[in-house]
């Protein structure tokens, strides 16, 4: 009897194992694997891959093997300038050296637009070399393709870089211009929410833009726009630099918001980026000096004006040392002097920002309308809310 159920035992195991063995092969486990197979365009190595005058570039790839599941898989395309790619590590303090293409593909079989990979490149390139310019050389191009399924966590591979030699992105100037003129209307600029504040072109910088703008204790906020009633917003702006700590934000209606209330100066650096103006905001304390022989320091040590209390009252001087031609400056961030300085214009006493080159003095290069003498005893008056000035 024992014997018997031996063999009933040893028989029935038999039979468990190869019902295992047989539900193995019928429902296949999912794995994610170690890489995959990309393979390089075909004429790539040997010649010059010009973007500007292709169509399209393609690439294909080996479908990574997921342990036989027939999964819908999304392919993303990686782009280094460096042979070997670096992930952003916060620790490790490094930051990842390949941008990834918009475009993603469902087939291992992609065809990708060579002009989203030309305009990628430059502007990948402008921001690695913080330049605004793209040298239109040719270099190589290292690239590599990212696999995942979006169902599954922990799916992502990466295949081996493939190497594109001569790759060659051109710059091609966008149909858009950069503004020739900026505004800006809020909460404390002239009449609340109507009048449309003029903002002064930074001389000989194209697409540069300041003005002053008060902000009460309670807080306040303003729009901006290229033309009058142009009522643009914080959404449109891609980046702010908050020098001043007014601790800026956005509101509901896309106001740009200041919680802080102060005198502040506003510098707009507009930039063509993707075939888009990209607008910057700068905000810094605001401070306006004045320089020149007309002081004690003269040019080395320029001094600053008193801020009125609000947007109402004038911005004034009065220590003056010397009689001589008056000097007077918007201090704004990484500008020289001389490129945010303005004068009175004597006709009318408004505010007159220089707009050409004055390599002596303004009554060289505009004349006796635009020439203003300080002298001891007299002081500089400027609302900069209204656009006026004088020197009484």
């Amino acid at each position: 009897m024992k014997k018997l159920n031996i063999l009933a035992s040893l028989l029935m195991g038999a039979l468990l194992l190869t019902a295992c063995d047989s539900d193995r092969d019928d429902n296949p486990v999912m794995s994610v694997p170690s890489t995959f197979q990309l393979n390089a365009p075909a004429d790539a190595e040997n010649n010059t891959l010009d973007l500007i005058n292709s169509s399209t570039v393609s690439f294909t790839a080996n479908q990574p093997d997921y342990g036989g599941f027939p999964l819908a898989t999304t392919y993303t395309l990686q782009v280094s300038f460096d042979k070997d790619f670096v992930e952003t590590d916060e620790k490790a303090g490094t930051t990842a050296n390949y941008f990834s293409l918009p475009t993603t593909f469902s087939t291992p079989e992609m065809n990708v637009k060579a002009s989203e990979l030309n305009e990628n490149i430059i502007l990948f390139y402008e921001s690695v070399k913080n330049t605004d310019s793209y040298d239109n050389a040719v270099r190589p191009i290292y690239v590599r393709c990212k696999a995942n399924v979006a169902t599954v966590a922990g799916s992502d591979v990466y295949s081996n870089v493939v190497e594109l030699p001569n790759v060659l992105a051109t710059y091609k100037a966008p149909d858009v211009t950069l503004p020739e003129t900026m505004y800006v209307c809020g909460s404390s600029i002239g009449e609340a929410w109507k009048t449309w504040q003029p903002m002064a072109p930074v001389y000989g910088s194209a697409g540069q833009f300041y003005t002053l703008i008060y902000i009460p204790a309670e807080g306040g906020s303003f729009k901006f726009g290229t033309k009058p009633e142009g009522w643009t917003g914080a959404s449109q702006i891609a980046s702010i630099d908050d020098q001043a700590g007014a601790e800026v934000s956005a509101s509901d209606g896309d106001n740009i918001v200041f919680a802080k209330g102060g005198w502040y100066t506003l510098k707009f650096v507009d930039k063509i980026r993707g075939g888009k103006v990209q607008y910057n905001l700068i905000v810094a304390k605001a401070d306006v000096k004045v320089t020149g022989s007309s002081v004690a320091g003269g040019f080395d040590k320029p001094e600053s004006m008193t801020a009125p209390a609000d947007q109402n009252g004038d911005w004034t001087f009065s220590n003056f040392a010397a009689s001589a031609e008056l000097r007077v400056y918007v201090v704004v961030p990484d500008c020289d002097w001389w490129r945010t300085e303005f004068t009175i214009q004597k006709s009318d006493n408004t505010i007159y920002y220089r707009d050409i080159d004055i390599p002596n003095n303004w009554m060289e290069s505009m004349g006796e309308g635009y020439s203003v003498t300080a002298e001891s005893g007299k002081t500089l008056k400027v609302n900069f809310d209204k656009g006026t000035a004088s020197l009484e």
